[in-house]
């Protein structure tokens, strides 16, 4: 067992008295020999152990089958990724830095280490290595990169008690010499994953760049992140109300807009069924006065007609009065001349 885990392995004694867990998980459990896997035979704890290197794999295998330590534990030869699916796997020259990340991303640490092959695998879901039902779980992540393994596992993480992890340290207080960042690689990125996780422990591994990083879940902050939480529900909930309040009153106020058009159309309605019938009314009317009119013009002409036909037997009276009255002095006359 090296320095380097001999710092953290005290603190996980301690916490599993203090907090102890259901199930443990493991990634990148190598051939076995590795001091978790050792601090794993320890505890009398249900645990996953998942490797994906062939080779590594089969010498776990062997270290269970000869009934040296591991007992009943689960072991698991797998890809472990965010979510499952087709991802390249990359095996090292180096058999521990074999995993998700090309050797040559690790060259600036070490310059010898390189990709001895790709390949695509099938890879299992991190959260798939937690329990449902178990309510308290570690979870031991001793592969790169970690943070970019919890991507997709917020859920599951809830379940998680302790978080052990290897992580790429960037900041030159931490390292021997200035490295370049490596997606979901650094101690930064696994702590913003993990916002109601307290760092406990820090302890650089055999390369200075790179260390273990122990974290446990702070239920003080989990309860003031969840009082946060609940503020945010809840003004989330009064500004909804706030939102459907007003959304009622507008649909209220459209509702009785709606009423006053369809009052207001009533009213027109009325009016011009009024207007209609006082038009009808009016052309009756005119109907009625036109042919009044022509009556009015025929007992007109009729009353000319008579009029003109008095006129003319006026005429022919007067004429044949005019007759008369010369019939009647030329009498005179003959009477006298017969005096």
């Amino acid at each position: 067992m090296n320095n380097t885990s001999n710092t953290l392995l005290p603190l996980l004694d301690f916490l599993h008295g203090l907090m102890p867990p259901d199930h443990i998980a493991l990634v990148g459990a190598g051939n076995g020999k590795a001091p978790w896997v050792q601090w794993l035979n320890a505890q009398a704890v249900p645990a996953t152990l998942a490797e994906a290197d062939d080779q590594q794999f089969s010498a776990l295998q062997r270290q269970q089958a000869s009934g040296d330590y591991l007992g009943q534990a689960r072991l698991l030869h797998a890809v472990v990724a965010a979510e499952a699916g087709e991802v390249a796997f990359y095996t090292s020259n180096l058999a521990a830095e074999s995993g998700l990340l090309p050797s040559e991303d690790l060259q600036q640490l070490w310059p010898n280490l390189h990709t001895l092959q790709s390949s695509q695998r099938q890879a299992t879901a991190l959260a798939q290595l937690l329990v449902p039902e178990q309510a308290h779980q570690w979870l031991l992540l001793d592969c790169l990169p970690a943070a970019a393994l919890l991507h997709g596992a917020a859920t599951a993480l809830a379940q998680v008690d302790v978080v052990v992890a290897r992580v790429l340290l960037t900041e030159p207080k931490h390292a021997g010499q200035p490295a370049q960042p490596i997606s979901g690689a650094s101690l930064a990125e696994l702590k913003a994953l993990l916002p109601e996780f307290t760092q406990l422990a820090l302890q650089p591994s055999r390369h200075p760049a790179i260390a273990h990083v122990l974290l446990v879940r702070n239920y003080r902050k989990k309860q003031e992140l969840q009082a946060q939480a609940l503020q945010g529900l809840e003004a989330d909930l009064a500004a909804s109300n706030k939102a459907k309040d007003a959304e009622t009153q507008a649909k209220q106020a459209a509702l009785q807009a709606r009423d006053e058009q369809a009052k207001a159309k009533e009213g027109l309605q009325a009016q011009l069924q009024q207007a209609q019938q006082q038009n009808a009314e009016l052309i009756k009317k005119q109907e009625q006065q036109a042919q009044a009119q022509q009556a009015l013009q025929a007992d007109l002409n009729e009353y000319k007609a008579k009029q003109q036909e008095s006129e003319y037997r006026e005429t022919l009276v007067q004429q044949e009065m005019a007759k008369v009255e010369a019939q009647m002095e030329l009498l005179k006359e003959l009477l006298l001349e017969e005096k």
